[in-house]
């Protein structure tokens, strides 16, 4: 989810229709978390959506991950460059960030 006001009902549009799913088709589906992504420590605005969101779905039973992923211009170029952006800017916040994501799930 992005960190904007918008993005919150957006996700609860989407787990509305994740739940529907479950309901009629899957009820083994799970959501394994919400991933808070664009985040910038640059602006209030990430600080307060970041800590609404993680209020809002924890009342909801679920998992808002520990990590955020930072606002990378050269993130969002790395498709362009036809190379994963791991592979291309090994030292970006984000990259780096996708990194702590991964432990974080592998060791939760």
């Amino acid at each position: 989810m992005q960190c904007e006001y918008l993005a919150t009902q957006g996700v609860n549009d989407i787990l509305d229709a994740i739940k529907k799913t479950k309901a009629k088709y899957n009820p083994n589906l799970n959501i394994l978390g919400i991933l808070l992504t664009m985040f910038s420590s640059r602006t209030n605005l990430s600080s307060v959506v970041t800590q609404e969101a993680r209020k809002h779905f924890y009342e909801v039973g679920i998992k808002v991950f520990d990590t955020t992923i930072s606002r990378s211009i050269k993130f969002a170029e790395a498709p362009g460059h036809g190379i994963p952006a791991v592979d291309l800017f090994t030292d970006n916040e984000a990259v780096q960030n996708y990194r702590e994501l991964a432990k974080e799930i592998t060791n939760g």
